[in-house]
């Protein structure tokens, strides 16, 4: 019986020698503030506009009678622009105010319109929308 309490007497005085050398470490850590060296951050750019493209004319979705349309929008100022569609695709510049328009031929059916712009920091920003050319007549 002798041997387990003084195995539990020198198990404790390890265990208790650890915990205060873990306090004491601990304390010196968070006190010293001079060794600690100066953290210098650099301004990161500005995030750009969630979505500088937007498409005025024609509405997504939008059901037509006429086979010609001008895609209308605006995006920033002197961007390229790529426009595809069914039957052809355009590449055009944006004005310094960022409007452009493009006047495009229609299939009849479902067209699928895809604007693409990129402006000269490498912004990229695309547009998909769908237009319905018919010659159906409503009643």
């Amino acid at each position: 019986m002798r041997k387990e309490i003084i195995f539990a007497i020198i198990l404790g005085i390890i265990l208790g020698g650890v915990i205060i050398y873990g306090i004491k470490f601990t304390n010196q850590a968070t006190s010293t503030t001079g060794d600690i060296p100066e953290v210098t951050t650099t301004p990161t750019p500005p995030f750009p506009p969630a979505s500088s493209l937007k498409i005025i004319s024609p509405q997504n979705h939008a059901v037509l009678f006429i086979s010609e349309v001008t895609i209308q929008g605006t995006t920033l100022p002197n961007a390229h622009l790529a426009i595809i569609w069914e039957e052809d695709e355009a590449i055009i510049e944006s004005d310094q105010l960022g409007n452009f328009s493009l006047p495009i031929e229609l299939v009849g059916g479902e067209n699928k319109i895809t604007i693409n712009a990129v402006n000269q920091d490498g912004l990229n920003q695309t547009k998909t929308l769908t237009v319905i050319y018919t010659t159906a007549e409503i009643k």
